[in-house]
């Protein structure tokens, strides 16, 4: 199967996404459904620019779409020799020979996003790479992500590469919730305060005091009454 024919392969297999709009490869950010999802600060723990995961002791692939790609000088990529050529989002290397294949470029992304997966995914794919090869690295919302994971997935079919980063950055927005107090209970209610305060004030809650100026007064963090008035006042 030639590469047009792979290229439509996988496009039908992504069909059921909905394809992004206005793709910024400079910010590395787009905008999916009415909302702007920006990628540029999605960055591995290591204090690189670039992600690097190995695979199967034979590979390492490369990713990085921001500041123009992956660094062309060689020497850089530890296993990966781009000879000087720029804009590369990822690259094959061979662990034993830093033999390189560039996967995709910057300058030819396309964005979709798949809002009924639980959690949402969001997949960029990277076209234009060493004979044709393509580059798809999904982005996997994680709202409690500390760091942003990246893992190879494989090459299927041939000369087409898929991967992963989860990240809190291909969240959608967030909406914010609202509490009332009902029944002595806290409720949502889009009229209402948030969680925290609501929990302060709603049921029965056990009163703390203070002693201020020889008197027990009502405080966040204190004691019961009764203590508040044994240690509080003048002595007599």
């Amino acid at each position: 199967m030639n590469f047009l024919g792979v290229f439509v392969l996988v496009l039908s297999s992504v069909s059921a996404q909905t394809p992004c709009e206005f793709p910024n490869v400079t910010d590395a950010s787009c905008v999916c459904n009415g909302v702007k999802y920006d990628f540029g600060s999605v960055l591995p723990s290591d204090g690189n620019q670039y992600f690097q995961v190995n695979e199967d002791n034979k590979w390492t692939y490369y990713f990085q779409m921001t500041k123009g790609g992956l660094p062309s000088n060689n020497g850089v990529l530890a296993h990966c020799d781009l000879d000087g050529v720029s804009g590369y989002a990822a690259a094959q290397g061979r662990l034993a020979n830093s033999e390189c294949y560039p996967l995709g470029k910057i300058g030819q992304q396309v964005w979709m996003i798949d809002e009924k997966k639980n959690p949402q995914e969001i997949t960029v794919q990277f076209a234009g790479g060493e004979n044709g090869r393509m580059f798809y690295n999904t982005f996997v919302c994680d709202l409690n992500a500390k760091i942003n994971n990246f893992t190879f997935i494989d090459e299927t079919p041939f000369g087409v590469y898929h991967a992963k980063i989860t990240t809190s950055a291909a969240c959608p927005p967030q909406t914010p919730k609202y509490y009332r107090c009902i029944n002595n209970v806290c409720v949502e209610n889009a009229h209402g305060t948030n969680e925290t305060i609501c929990n302060r004030v709603c049921g029965n809650p056990v009163a703390k005091y203070k002693c201020e100026n020889n008197q027990c007064v009502l405080t966040a963090n204190g004691t019961s009454l009764n203590t508040c008035r044994q240690i509080c006042g003048p002595r007599t």
